[in-house]
């Protein structure tokens, strides 16, 4: 399916499901600029894959809006559902009840090119979540912007189906919403994340800016973790598993209400090089090792005027 240059496709249906395009096993799609609004009144997606091989190219640019009168999790803008290979650039995603992009089923490598957006708004419409098979999605990007408004609205939900994510430099996550953390990272123990000049700025109760079950997970120079109203980097091997997280932070800035860095459970590990972490609330523990999880740091400095700095 080639629907060329500048395509503008609309789809409605407000008291049913519906999808604007159904890309079948074996089946491409390619579209440069492509603009589509879909609109569910129980569930809604502007793209979405079969169960087999597929490709989808949107070229330069594109708009794609979702909206779904039900925010139970089960819409997005883009859905993939096979093996799929997704590429774009530029390419703004809007969703209201949907996720961005979800990695449904099967396993999807997804490449976002430079200085494409999602946003979301609604109750668990987080901005990309992989999931399906274990430890087969792939999502690469730079200069990415996702920013989520509703509880539970994850920037990153990246689950069991994560292999490997990496996000260049330059990108910018931001949540506004309960629980919403920057970035759920929790799935297989070989999951990999890195990313460059990353800012992530959560605003919402209980929203960490990092929060970290498996795998490994790099943040390179020249980034910021903001939480208003909750913690930093939250790292902690996850009770029954025997999978624990290793992250390294570097030349970063960290700036909380409550826990800078955390590291619970044997086996976590976080490792903090020329890091610059305040602490803004009170009574709290800035850096908090606990139950022989270590936090390993050098030249690091930490202000933590009415919290303890450091327990372990």
């Amino acid at each position: 399916m080639n629907l060329g240059v500048d395509s503008v496709i609309s789809t409605s249906s407000p008291a049913g499901t519906v999808t604007s395009i159904t890309v079948g096993a074996g089946g491409s799609l390619i579209a440069d600029n492509l603009q589509i609004t879909t609109e569910g009144g129980n569930r809604a997606k502007g793209i979405a894959t079969g169960s087999g091989n597929s490709t989808v190219d949107l070229g330069n640019g594109g708009k794609i809006v979702t909206v779904s009168g039900f925010d139970g999790g089960t819409s997005a803008a883009i859905e993939t559902n096979g093996n799929t290979t997704f590429k774009a650039n530029g390419l703004v995603i809007d969703s209201t009840n949907a996720d961005g992009i979800s990695v449904n089923s099967g396993k999807a490598n997804i490449h976002l090119g430079n200085n494409s957006s999602i946003s979301t708004t609604g109750r668990h419409s987080s901005g990309i979540t992989l999931g399906g098979t274990k430890l087969a999605s792939d999502l690469t990007a730079s200069g990415l912007t996702i920013l989520t408004t509703g509880d539970f609205a994850y920037g990153l939900n990246l689950n069991s189906g994560t292999n490997k994510v990496n996000l260049g430099s330059n990108s910018l996550i931001a949540t506004t919403g309960n629980d919403a953390h920057g970035i759920w990272y929790v799935g297989s123990s070989n999951m990999k994340f890195e990313a460059d000049a990353l800012a992530i700025h959560t605003k919402g109760s209980r929203a960490n800016a990092l929060e970290i079950g498996t795998g490994t997970m790099t943040i390179g120079g020249g980034s910021t973790l903001i939480s208003e109203k909750a913690g930093g980097v939250m790292a902690s091997r996850l009770s029954g598993s025997n999978n624990a997280p290793t992250v390294n932070i570097n030349d970063t800035k960290i700036t909380t209400l409550s826990h800078a860095v955390s590291a619970q459970q044997t086996g976590t590990v976080v490792n903090l090089n020329n890091v610059d972490a305040k602490v803004l609330g009170t009574g709290t523990y800035a850096f908090w090792a606990v139950t022989d999880g270590v936090i390993n740091a050098t030249n690091t400095s930490l202000v933590s005027k009415n919290s303890y700095a450091m327990v372990d």
